[in-house]
């Protein structure tokens, strides 16, 4: 029988929703393959489950953007990389497809490309959601870690675990954060792995914070990394052409991302599934010292004095009064010139170590050669150990001309040797003496007085000790004569009083007659 009225028959309806059904089924998958598009209605799922693609609208906006996010994690921020981050759609139209050269693209409702993989022309490719949130471009037939393009070489705003921020990436060298969380275009803040080791984020031109440059352990001016144990953290130097990097990697899966957000605070974070919100491991800028430069050249900030900033030993204030109304951003100056020749080195402890613009590293000098050499160039400022495994120190950092960004730690940091004139070190090791002397008389007569409160309380004890030994012998000696009493068996009483005669009674008291 016919339908006058054109709906689709019941037959038909059933046929569209299993279509539906198993076309949803096959885009829960991981993959898309040649000539295969993914619609704003669908989405790849990793598959351990871990992380999602789709379409999104960030926040309060109405645009439409590709991205990657946590899977099952509505709490921001859940997403981890944006395509078209700088095209968005303004409609859900938009269509990702793998085409026939194996890249991929994303088309808007007219059909015009808004972002495009760029990935080198290879047929039969495939694209692949990893658990671990890297979406790769890979040959169908391919399972090794090669990949012809992935997302991790063009990261957004986040860091992911076993993603490489490197000096020199395929793509951008560095993360730069969102404009703001309705709008994932890129911001006011970049954050990148300098040549020389350290991460340093960016506010426009301007350096905002740094980390300190690798140690062998940590960065030096993040001194938390030692107590870290859910995740570890690696910097790996460039060699044989090869640039460096840092990664780092989680355990026990656990979900954890750093950003950089869009106030420019980078954070770490771990997902506390029992809480169900993401909780803050760590972030720079914490405190006025985190603050690039914040007390200028050769000044030192330490966010536990009041003020932060003060001059290194043998430096001044080059403005008194900007140092007098808390403004040490013009830094600190020598009181004496060096002379090169004749010119020694300060140690001070607990430092993040300078900026390394003006750094030269070489791994394999020891602490002793690189004080030499230190001392040979009279451009040098200051030297430190690279590495602090082996304790001491090893390897060779040398610094010339201003020490910036200095900062010291109550209880870590590194040890740094600062270039003084002769005639500096001589004033501050007298000063230091004259300083020392109360303290030693102060130590020792403290000593004589804890030494004799000990021999008196000695002395005390061993009196009373004594008296107590004196008492107990006169108890006993009376308990001795009192035992001296004369003893008579019964027959020997017997006999004596006639056999208990009445005649031999003297008396009788309550226990009896007595004889």
């Amino acid at each position: 029988m016919g339908n006058p009225s054109g709906s689709p028959s019941p037959t038909t309806l059933l046929i569209l929703t299993l279509f539906t059904h198993l076309a949803a089924m096959v885009l829960a998958g991981d993959t898309i393959g040649p000539g295969e598009s993914l619609r704003d209605n669908e989405t790849l799922t990793s598959a351990g489950g871990v992380f999602e693609l789709g379409f999104f609208t960030p926040g309060a906006s109405k645009n439409r953007f590709l991205g990657i996010w946590f899977k099952n994690i509505a709490v921001p921020p859940a997403v981890v990389w944006v395509a078209n981050r700088e095209s968005p759609i303004a409609d859900r139209s938009g269509v990702l497809q793998m085409d026939g050269n194996g890249t991929l693209v994303l088309l808007d409702g007219s059909s015009a490309a808004v972002w495009s993989s760029g990935s080198p022309p290879a047929r039969n490719s495939v694209a692949q959601l990893l658990d671990s949130g890297n979406l790769v471009v890979r040959g169908a037939d391919s399972r090794s870690s090669s990949f012809l393009w992935q997302s991790f070489d063009y990261p957004g705003r986040t860091l992911l675990a076993g993603m490489k921020l490197s000096a020199a990436s395929p793509g951008r060298p560095f993360f730069t954060s969102w404009m703001s969380e309705d709008d994932p275009s890129p911001g006011s803040y970049t954050t990148q792995m300098e040549p020389y080791g350290e991460i340093v984020l960016w506010q426009g031109s301007r350096k905002r914070y740094r980390s300190g440059p690798w140690n062998g352990i940590r960065f030096s001016g993040v001194p938390e990394m030692n107590t870290y144990t859910v995740f570890t953290d690696t910097f790996v130097p460039g060699a044989g052409g090869n640039m460096s990097y840092y990664e780092y990697e989680v355990r026990d899966r656990v979900l954890m991302q750093v950003y950089v957000d869009s106030s420019g605070v980078l954070r770490r974070l771990i997902w506390m599934s029992k809480a169900g919100a993401w909780n803050e491991f760590w972030s720079a800028p914490k405190d006025q010292c985190d603050l690039y430069g914040n007390c200028g050249p050769f000044g030192v900030c330490n966010s536990n004095d009041s003020p932060v900033c003060r001059c290194l030993e043998g430096f001044r204030p080059r403005s008194p009064q900007d140092w007098y109304l808390r403004d040490g951003s013009e830094g600190c100056a020598r009181k004496t010139e060096l002379n090169c020749s004749a010119d020694g080195f300060l140690l001070v402890r607990g430092m993040k170590l300078p900026d390394m613009v003006n750094a030269t590293v070489n791994q394999s000098m020891g602490l002793g050669e690189c004080e030499e050499l230190c001392r040979r160039n009279c451009s040098c400022t200051a030297y430190a150990g690279a590495n602090i495994i082996q304790g001491r120190g090893s390897g060779c950092i040398i610094w010339v001309g201003d020490l910036l960004d200095l900062r010291q730690y109550a209880d870590s940091g590194q040890d740094l040797y600062i270039r003084l004139a002769a005639s500096e070190l001589n004033s501050i090791n007298s000063r230091s003496r004259r300083r020392m002397g109360p303290t030693i008389i102060v130590v020792t007569v403290a000593l004589v007085i804890s030494i004799l409160l000990l021999m008196s309380s000695g002395f005390f004890f061993w009196k009373k000790k004594r008296k107590g030994t004196i008492k107990e012998y006169q108890s006993n000696h009376r308990e001795e004569k009192e035992m001296e009493l004369p003893l008579f068996d019964f027959n020997a009483i017997a006999i004596a009083t006639d056999n208990f005669s009445f005649k031999n009674k003297l008396g009788e008291g309550g226990f009896g007659p007595v004889f």
